[in-house]
């Protein structure tokens, strides 16, 4: 991922938000009695630099997407950033994940036809094709995903606004689970306080909440605002450096503290500059979620293991 890559992490504060009274108030102020869920995940399985790490070396690309469900409970679904999928395409997935993990849940990307148009009124339509996509996946889903391009700006915020109302009126996006991604600084800044709580209590009146990214070049996008119990988390690491470790271990303790004040379930999205330093930074956050958080994750399986114990 390209946004807020940064060549030097030298002199970078990679501590994490506060949570305002505001953003606790969208919390209930108290564990849920469900308990917290806690899901991690990656942006996708087809990687062949997989094999022998995350998944077995014998897996064929047209399992991959099994041997993904088998060790993890989530996925950014980037694919549908590019195109609405196919009806046979979405039948696949239900059919795996009804047969290999009934806890997965896909967190897919709306298509960039919509979040990147020049008036998103003028894309409801798009909107609604895709909510129907996705419709026989309704029980597998964590939330629709939006991400708004860097140049979106509070001065859309009314179209914004407009386009879920939109949404939810109609039959189709009702009841779906959306939450949105704002690159913009303006979005941020300490002088918008004030339309931003305005901003945040309409998105939470339309049941549409904020996506976190933990990135080093934008620590402003690290934010901690909330406007329901649900959270999608995207932490860019930088291929396995010390800091990433650190910066896991310091979301462990903010996982803890927010779940404490009622946070229900979070998506843990993990990216790497390389594909190749996935698998080791999974295994560690589960490993590490497991034991300081204390909720169920599921422990992916090191292949490299396995097939070290195969040699004997």
């Amino acid at each position: 991922m390209e946004f807020g890559k940064v060549a030097n992490l030298e002199g970078i504060d990679f501590s994490l938000p506060t949570m305002s009274a505001s953003s606790l108030a969208a919390l209930s102020g108290m564990p849920s009695a469900k308990g917290f869920q806690l899901r991690l995940g990656g942006t996708g399985w087809s990687n062949k630099g997989w094999l022998g790490t995350l998944y077995p070396k014998s897996t064929r690309p047209n399992e991959m997407l099994s041997a993904y469900m088998r060790q993890l409970d989530t996925i950014e679904l980037n694919t549908t950033h590019y195109q609405i999928p196919r009806i046979e395409v979405v039948a696949d997935w239900l059919s795996r994940a009804q047969s290999l993990n009934t806890n997965f849940r896909f967190c897919p990307k709306m298509p960039q036809f919509i979040s990147h148009s020049g008036n998103l009124l003028q894309s409801v339509e798009g909107a609604q094709a895709f909510m129907q996509a996705l419709q026989p996946l309704r029980a597998f889903l964590g939330a629709v995903f939006m991400q708004l391009p860097p140049t979106f700006s509070p001065v859309r915020s009314g179209e914004l606004l407009e386009f879920l109302q939109r949404l939810r009126s109609s039959g189709l996006g009702a009841e779906m689970p959306i939450d949105i991604e704002l690159r913009h600084e303006a979005w941020f800044a300490a002088n918008q306080s004030a339309g931003r709580a305005d901003f945040l209590r309409e998105l939470g009146r339309l049941r549409v909440g904020l996506v976190l990214t933990d990135v080093a070049g934008r620590r402003d996008v690290c934010h901690a605002y909330f406007t329901l119990p649900r959270l999608l988390l995207r932490f860019v690491g930088n291929n396995g450096q010390e800091s990433d470790e650190r910066r896991l271990r310091l979301w462990a303790d903010k996982l803890s503290e927010w779940a404490a004040a009622g946070l229900e379930e979070a998506y843990f999205f993990v990216h790497q500059p390389t594909e190749a330093a996935m698998p080791a930074s999974l295994h560690f956050a589960a490993s590490l979620f497991r034991e300081q958080i204390g909720c169920e994750i599921r422990q992916p399986q090191d292949w490299r293991q396995e097939e070290n114990y195969s040699l004997f």
